[in-house]
């Protein structure tokens, strides 16, 4: 790889950039849920397309190799933070008290 701090960089920000989009359009996902979820992957393709390319720009050979290697480091890297952030989100900001007829167990949650 040409520079692993440069991929993580980047993966990072395939990650942030569909992330602050679907932060901003939250509003959109309780009013019009097929808007939002048309919108979003347009979003994570476009941030993967863009920061695929401005990683390959700089590659002067062995774009097969380079581009494999990418792909790999971005699902690791973008699968890292979801799974960070999904947990997040079910241990801390889920009130499991609102869900009626303690329908906890079926999520493993006693």
């Amino acid at each position: 790889m040409r520079s692993i701090k440069s991929a993580l960089f980047h993966g990072f920000l395939v990650w942030l950039i569909p992330f602050i989009f679907g932060f901003l359009l939250f509003p959109i996902h309780e009013s019009d849920r097929i808007l939002f979820e048309s919108i979003m992957p347009v979003v994570v393709t476009i941030s993967a397309v863009l920061f695929t390319f401005l990683y390959l720009k700089k590659q002067k050979s062995n774009y097969f190799k380079e581009g494999i290697l990418l792909g790999i480091t971005f699902i690791i890297h973008v699968g890292t933070y979801e799974n960070d952030i999904f947990s997040l989100y079910v241990r801390y900001w889920i009130n499991l008290s609102y869900y009626p007829n303690n329908n906890n167990r079926y999520w493993g949650f006693n």
